[in-house]
């Protein structure tokens, strides 16, 4: 629908019979009530009406109708199809991934949806609920009330009723003043918090080498551990917790300061210390992927180039004993293995630039044996240092028995 439309509602008292909805265009007139036997009558009628012709710059919808011709001026609708332009419409994934996370909190309401729908996928931590067909539900935004209804229809392709498809969309409605804050501001707002949930709600999964390559039987991250769980001092907790949490909110600012959009820790300290606890705590906090990577069995820094192009966004790379994978020599490629400049161009040239989001966690037993040019403050973000557990420490987290 176009900027400026205003929508009809047609309606007949009595009983309902096929016939049509008009989306008409702003400053056109329909001066009374439309009598007539039929659908395409009453198309006839209004178009004449408007003076507009069969002609016309009008929008037919199939449907049903109850009577007299009723327009609301000040009301906007926008349809909101499952496809758009023969793909799948993103728009609508949104809607109804945002309206899952609002139905709940509506339910309480005196125009909240009477009929739900519920389900649950693998990938996914928590139920999913949706409008029913024909459901209706308001979202608030800004303190503006923001209609919203699920629509489906089955459509059969051929005159044997054999092969049926569903059609399905949402119409959004509201005030026509409001129009361009539902465009610039409600529609996006919609999109960014949808990405949040599925960050959210989304499985974490872990990804091993298998071959020079990221298997495609990654498996499914049960680890226990969260910050709420690992025995860490406070004051380093709180720290590291409010770097991600910092990372994961600033992409305008590291686009505004032309910086890929990465960060980089480095844990070390003895062996048992808990920096594997640490990382599983940290992949379970901003719900990232772990891609373990395992130095040792890749040979090629082509292979090394292949393998970080493909680390998806919003995840963690991991290179344990990094002290001992990558020695302090520069190994020259000519031998077959990965040299630490290969290395360093890789992380942190131009091939970091091919993705967003990501995290880049290496661990090591012993801080002196890295080479300085892997420590550079501008190349590793964040030093971490762990130590063992202080008896009060202990104490906190396991009953002394």
């Amino acid at each position: 629908m176009e900027k400026g439309s205003g929508v009809w509602r047609i309606e007949q008292s009595g009983s309902t019979v096929p016939g049509i909805g008009l989306v008409l265009g702003e400053g056109m007139d329909a001066r009374g009530v439309v009598c007539c036997q039929g659908g395409v009558g009453l198309v006839k009628g209004l178009l004449a009406l408007t003076d507009l012709g069969e002609g016309g710059s009008c929008r037919v919808m199939e449907g049903e109708f109850r009577g007299s011709v009723m327009k609301t001026d000040q009301e906007f609708t926008l349809v909101i199809e499952e496809t758009h332009d023969g793909s799948s419409n993103h728009i609508f994934k949104a809607a109804m991934e945002y309206l899952d996370s609002h139905l709940l909190s509506v339910s309480s309401a005196q125009d909240s949806p009477k009929r739900l729908t519920v389900g649950k996928s693998e990938n996914i931590r928590k139920f999913t609920f949706g409008l029913d067909t024909h459901s209706k539900m308001v979202d608030c935004f800004h303190g503006v009330p923001l209609k919203w209804k699920f629509n489906a229809d089955v459509n059969t392709t051929n005159i044997n009723q054999q092969h049926t498809s569903k059609s399905r969309w949402y119409e959004l409605s509201f005030q026509k003043n409001h129009a361009e804050m539902v465009k610039s501001k409600y529609i996006p707002h919609v999109i960014d918090m949808v990405k949040k949930l599925k960050d959210q709600n989304r499985i974490v999964k872990f990804h091993t080498i298998m071959r020079e390559r990221w298997s495609s039987n990654a498996v499914k991250l049960d680890h226990p551990m969260t910050f709420d769980t690992l025995a860490l001092d406070g004051d380093l907790k709180n720290t590291i917790m409010e770097d991600l949490d910092s990372f994961i909110n600033v992409k305008e600012y590291y686009k505004k300061i032309g910086k890929v959009w990465k960060r980089s820790y480095l844990l070390h300290g003895p062996p048992g210390t808990g920096k594997s606890s640490l990382i599983a705590a940290m992949a379970n906090h901003v719900n990232f992927d772990i891609y373990s990577m395992n130095l040792s069995i890749v040979n090629f820094d082509s292979s090394l180039e292949y393998l970080l192009l493909h680390v998806s966004n919003h995840s963690i790379l991991v290179i344990e004993d990094i002290d001992c994978t990558i020695k302090l020599q520069n190994r020259e490629a000519g031998e077959q293995l990965v040299s630490l400049s290969g290395f360093l161009n890789a992380i942190d040239g131009l091939f970091s630039c091919c993705g967003d989001e990501r995290i880049i966690v290496f661990t090591t037993n012993y801080k002196d044996k890295i080479d300085p040019a892997l420590l550079r403050a501008d190349r590793m973000d964040k030093n971490i240092c762990l130590s063992y557990c202080t008896a009060l420490l202990s104490s906190n987290w396991q009953p002394i028995i």
